[in-house]
């Protein structure tokens, strides 16, 4: 029997002097949706993972890595995330960070991505060249994505520098969002599969979509961008049904 072993990370905490204490965790709900897809495809649930924070958390300088206790991780599993890598935050420097633990998988995890993203904060996400030949002809200028602050993470500005400068995208009702799965996350290592929005909310719904629209998606290795046409938000949902109706097209898309 293989697992699937969520790995989660930490809110930022108000102290930086404290760690953190284990039921102060992010994106949740998206975990839980992204660990019943990966069930219904014939994974058992594993061990919770933490990506406990080292003595240098909230620092820009982290190294040594602080280790991750994989001893209950099997070669057939899967670790699973959901929350955005914080492969840039400190250097964009948004006001809505997700901080780095500075351990040896969150690490790992992030050079994963960073062969498939160049940059990833809150407010940015760029391709990297391999990634950009994938984008679907009249997509080319997600190249590089600016995302507004506000929820739903709507579109701000696309094909910025690495493209011919800024452009408004008309994204009232628009947004991104992301898979990657691998068939190893380190040579000889477990599976892999990371999902995210760009804000807690479009993660969640990510998630949920996947999982019960687009769970063809997690069956092979390969990284897939969508974009979602959003819908209003109920002001207080039951359930995440609402979404079910919003289109999710894919714009980028390789098997491994």
């Amino acid at each position: 029997m293989a697992y699937v072993h969520p790995f989660l990370t930490y809110d930022n905490p108000r102290d930086y002097d404290r760690c953190p204490r284990i039921f102060q965790l992010r994106d949740g709900a998206a975990t839980i949706e992204t660990l019943a897809a990966m069930n219904e495809l014939g994974y058992k649930t594993g061990e919770t993972l933490l990506n406990a924070p080292g003595p240098n958390f909230g620092e820009e300088d982290g190294p040594p890595l602080y280790r991750i206790d994989l001893s209950r991780v099997e070669r057939d599993d899967v670790i699973a995330t959901t929350t955005r890598p914080p492969l840039s935050d400190l250097d964009i420097g948004n006001k809505k960070k997700v901080h780095r633990a500075w351990t040896d998988l969150e690490q790992t995890v992030l050079d994963n991505w960073e062969e498939i993203l160049n940059e990833i904060s809150r407010s940015w996400v760029s391709l990297a060249p391999r990634t950009r030949r994938l984008l679907r002809e009249g997509y080319e200028n997600r190249r590089a994505i600016n995302f507004l602050s506000r929820e739903g993470a709507p579109y701000s500005k696309g094909n910025a520098r690495d493209g011919q400068g800024p452009k408004k995208l008309d994204g009232t009702h628009r947004t991104a969002a992301f898979l990657l799965r691998r068939e190893e996350l380190w040579p000889g290592g477990p599976g892999y599969v990371g999902t995210f929005g760009m804000d807690g909310t479009m993660s969640v719904i990510w998630a949920y979509l996947l999982r019960h629209k687009h769970a063809e998606l997690l069956e092979k290795p390969g990284f897939t961008m969508v974009e979602m046409t959003t819908g209003p938000l109920p002001e207080r949902p039951s359930g995440l049904h609402f979404s079910e109706g919003w289109e999710v097209e894919i714009i980028a898309h390789e098997v491994f």
